[in-house]
C-alpha cells in the first residue's frame, strides 16, 4: 500500500516538481482542473499588463505591426501545426468557419447597405407593407443585433426607404437600439 511518506519521497525527486512555481496558486492548494480555467501562469499577468498598458495603451494601432499582432494567427497556427502533422504554413488559428462565414456575409451585407444608404433618399419611397413590413425590418435588425451586434443597419435603411423625416427616424432608431 502506498503511504503518504511514499508520496512525499516521490514528490522530492519528481523532475516536474519545479513546474508548480510557474503558476500563481495559493499555498496548500492542489489545483487539478484545467479544462476551462487552468491555474494562472505567473508570467501571464505581467504579459497582459505589458500588452494592455504599453502596447495597446501607448502604441495604440501601431502595435498591430510594431509588436507583430497582425501575424499572430499564423504564428500560433505554425506552433500548432506539428501537433496535427501539418506544415507550419498550413495552419492558422482563427475563429470557427461559421463565425468567419458570418463575418463575410455581414461584410457583404454592409457593403451593399452602405452605398444604398448614400442614395436612399433618391430611391422610391416604400409605402406598402404597413406594420407587418415594419415589424419584419425590426425583426431582421434584431437578428443581426443578436448575432453580430449591428442591430441598426436594416431599420435605419427601412426608415429611410419609408421616407421618414430625420427626427422621426432618430426617434424610431434610438428606441429600437435602446430596446436591443
Amino acid at each position: 500500500m502506498t503511504t503518504r511518506q511514499d508520496c512525499v519521497e516521490q514528490d522530492a525527486v519528481d523532475p516536474l516538481a519545479a513546474v508548480r512555481e510557474r503558476f500563481s496558486l495559493p499555498d496548500g492548494v492542489i489545483y487539478l482542473d484545467g479544462n476551462s480555467l487552468g491555474a494562472l501562469p505567473a508570467a501571464a499577468a505581467k504579459a497582459v499588463d505589458e500588452t494592455v498598458t504599453r502596447q495597446w495603451g501607448e502604441d495604440l494601432i501601431a502595435s498591430w505591426n510594431k509588436y507583430g499582432w497582425i501575424g499572430l494567427p499564423q504564428r500560433v497556427g505554425g506552433r500548432i501545426a506539428p501537433l496535427i502533422g501539418a506544415g507550419s504554413d498550413e495552419v492558422v488559428a482563427a475563429d470557427s468557419v461559421s463565425v468567419n462565414l458570418f463575418k463575410l456575409a455581414l461584410g457583404g451585407l454592409l457593403a451593399v447597405i452602405c452605398p444604398v444608404m448614400l442614395v436612399a433618399h433618391k430611391l422610391p419611397k416604400v409605402s406598402g407593407g404597413g406594420r407587418p413590413a415594419d415589424a419584419l425590418a425590426g425583426f431582421i435588425g434584431g437578428v443581426l443585433g443578436g448575432i453580430g451586434g449591428v442591430s441598426g443597419a436594416i431599420p435605419t435603411l427601412w426608415c429611410t426607404l419609408r421616407g421618414m423625416a430625420k427626427d422621426q427616424q432618430r426617434a424610431v432608431i434610438q428606441n429600437f437600439n435602446l430596446g436591443m
